[in-house]
Formats: structure tokens, C-alpha cells, sequence
């Protein structure tokens, strides 16, 4: 437990912000594999300065279990009452950017596998942990690639994020694209001659606002999640360059999170087709420059409940862990559509992830090592 929490400090001095270089951290934790004979395969994600890892530990055969966490955190921000690049430790609990998010169970992950090397386990251990999963979980999909030919499919996926040491057999997806719309730009006295990309923007968010009325006060729904139905929210706008000139850019991101009963590819395509039909034809009108455009941002599958072998394991390792459903969206869905077997189950708050003076009591800490040691215990010979 102790030696978790040295881990811990050292992994939180790591500022690796998600979409920029981590290799120093990755140095840090191959280095901590390869002294207990662990081999670490370091994958390269959307460029090769950002990088993420697996390892397998015990024989490769299939059965195993694969504990999953990621290395990169949000921006600290201002604010704080101490360094967020330096664990602090006060009553209890341990302050710093990731300590809940999700450093603290990589650390606890860290900790045991000395234990790990040294027992003979009838079936293995998978350890991942991936880069540039708060942009979007960029990073799993290439570490899974990477895993597929050189594993045996493991039995059950554990996905540490903060659940308080319950267990999440159920999240939404999360689906993020950037609209971008080229305009007519000119002075602001004569918008006969021109087309204004904010205008145009405008109406295509107060679209997608009546869409998520309508979703919200619709048939489909799932109360097992807070709210109970898909949502649509658009949380960045930007465009134009001054008061009295016709606006020729604008962008805009909208993020739609699904029940796991629905998919947004069905709403993106109704939003694509009243683009189609009755925004660009209106200004290209004007000018047949203008264009509205999509670009995707992230594509994160649901988690969909199950009750197989991963809900089984972590009740024998935690009988107290209760079942719940989340809104927010983890790299447990990348693992299910693979075929394996996924839960979220991990320790500290999320109601601590990115805020600040973020924290995780050490007393999350020991359960998720009392947890683990026990999962240990159970795969080996």
C-alpha cells in the first residue's frame, strides 16, 4: 500500500495532458515492468510521441483477466491549494491532477506486480494503459490492434475509473463532431450580398437544441441512466472577425451521448440530411463557395450490460459493490465490442475528476489493493 502511494506521487509529477508527448512517463513505467521481468510492448497512437502500453504477465493462454487504466489527465486549470504536480497528503487523502483520474489505480496496478511476477498464475494477466483518453479515448484503439494477434482473448475486463469500488456494467456512448461552415464575408451593411457562416450556424444549433427536445421528450428512454434519454449538446462556438463584417467562418462542436439502445449514427444522419437539403442550397444561393462540412472528434462506444464473467469477478473480489449505470463514457465499450467481457471498477470519486484539488483518500487505495491481491490469489495455480 505504501509503495502504491510512492507510485503515485511520482505518476502525478508527470504533466502528460492528453494529445501532447507522454514518452517520458511511458519510460517510467516500462522501467518499473521490465525490473520485476515484465516485458512492455509500447504501441504508438495518433503520433509516435504519444504512446501506450500493454504487457502481459503469467502464461498466454485464454482466461485471463485485464486490468485497463489511462495515463493522461485534463488540464489543472487555477485554483489549486497546492502544486497539482505534487501529491499532497492531508487527513486521509492525496491531492493532486489524476489522483482519482485515474493515477491512483495505475499506481495500485503498479504496485502489485511484483506480486504478480512472482506467483505461478494459471492464467494470465493483461496490463494496458493507453494515452489521450480524455480527447476522446484516441489511444485504445491502437493498443488494441496491437494486443489482438499477440494475446489469448482474456475472460474479463476491468476498466479502472473512479466507481468507488462499485461496479459499472452500463454507460452511454459519446459521439463528437465538429460542424464547420464557409460563408460570404463582406461589410455588414449590405448581408444581401453576402452569407454569414455564424447566421447559418445559428440555425443549425437551434436545429440540434430542438432535436434534443425532441429526443428528451420522447418514447425511447433507459431509467436506469441520469438523464434517461440521448442527449445533444453543442459546447463550442467560434467565428467571425468584427462587429460590422458578414461572419465567413464558423465552427462549432456537438457532442450526442446515446442510451445504449440507440446509436448516433441514426441523428447524424437526419442532421446531415437537413444540411443537405435545407442549409446549403440556401446559401449557396449567394455563392457556390459556400459549404457546411463534418468533421468527426471521437466516436466512443456504449458499454452495454452484461452479465457475464467480469460482473462475476468482481462481486467474488468485492461483495459489496453495487451495480450502476453512468452517463459519461470509458474505454470499457472499445474492449466489449472486441468481445471481451468489460466492467468499470476502480477506486476514488468521479465526482472529484477534473476538478480542482482533486483527491482520492487512501482508503480507496486500500480496497483496490485488498481487491487486487485477491484477484491474484484467485488466478493463480
Amino acid at each position: 500500500m505504501q509503495n502504491a502511494i510512492e507510485i503515485l506521487e511520482d505518476l502525478v509529477a508527470f504533466d502528460c495532458l492528453p494529445g501532447t508527448p507522454n514518452l517520458t512517463m511511458v519510460a517510467y513505467v516500462v522501467s518499473l515492468l521490465a525490473r520485476n521481468n515484465v516485458q512492455a510492448h509500447v504501441v504508438a497512437s495518433v503520433t509516435e510521441d504519444r504512446c501506450g502500453i500493454h504487457a502481459t504477465i503469467g502464461p498466454n493462454v485464454p482466461g485471463g483477466i485485464l486490468l485497463s487504466g489511462h495515463l493522461d489527465v485534463v488540464p489543472a486549470g487555477e485554483g489549486w491549494g497546492s502544486s497539482p504536480w505534487r501529491l499532497r497528503r492531508t487527513n486521509g487523502k492525496l491531492y493532486g491532477r489524476g489522483t482519482a483520474d485515474m493515477k491512483g489505480f495505475v499506481a495500485v496496478v503498479l504496485s502489485l506486480v511484483p506480486l504478480m511476477a512472482t506467483t505461478t498464475l494459471r492464467a494470465p494477466i493483461h496490463l494496458v494503459f493507453s494515452c489521450d483518453e480524455e480527447i476522446g479515448c484516441l489511444g485504445i484503439p491502437y493498443l488494441i490492434d496491437a494486443m489482438r494477434p499477440r494475446i489469448a482473448p482474456p475472460s474479463a475486463v476491468l476498466v479502472g475509473e473512479p466507481t468507488q469500488m462499485d461496479v459499472v456494467i452500463g454507460h452511454k456512448s459519446s459521439h463528437s463532431f465538429v460542424t464547420s461552415l464557409d460563408g460570404l464575408s463582406g461589410h455588414s451593411s449590405r448581408t444581401d450580398l453576402g452569407v454569414s457562416a455564424v447566421t447559418a450556424g445559428a440555425r443549425l444549433i437551434t436545429w440540434l437544441g430542438d432535436l434534443a427536445d425532441e429526443i428528451e421528450n420522447g418514447q425511447s428512454r433507459d431509467e436506469r441512466f441520469l438523464p434517461a434519454y440521448t442527449t445533444v449538446h453543442c459546447g463550442l462556438v467560434k467565428g467571425g472577425s468584427a462587429a460590422n463584417v458578414i461572419a465567413e467562418s464558423c465552427d462549432f462542436t456537438t457532442d450526442i451521448r446515446c442510451i445504449p439502445s440507440e446509436e448516433a449514427s441514426s441523428y447524424r444522419s437526419r442532421y446531415e440530411t437537413h444540411i443537405r437539403i435545407n442549409v446549403e442550397p440556401v446559401m449557396r444561393a449567394i455563392s457556390a463557395a459556400c459549404s457546411v462540412k463534418i468533421r468527426d472528434r471521437s466516436n466512443v462506444p456504449a458499454l452495454k450490460p452484461q452479465g457475464g464473467d467480469a460482473l462475476e469477478i468482481v462481486r467474488s473480489i468485492n461483495s459489496n459493490a453495487k451495480i450502476r449505470f453512468v452517463s459519461y463514457a470509458t474505454e470499457a465499450g472499445f474492449f466489449q465490442k472486441e468481445g471481451w467481457d468489460t466492467v468499470v471498477f476502480g477506486p476514488g470519486d468521479i465526482a472529484q475528476a477534473h476538478t480542482k484539488d482533486e483527491f482520492i483518500e487512501t482508503s480507496e487505495l486500500a480496497k483496490a489493493d485488498r481487491c487486487l491481491r485477491d484477484l491474484i490469489d484467485r488466478l493463480k495455480m
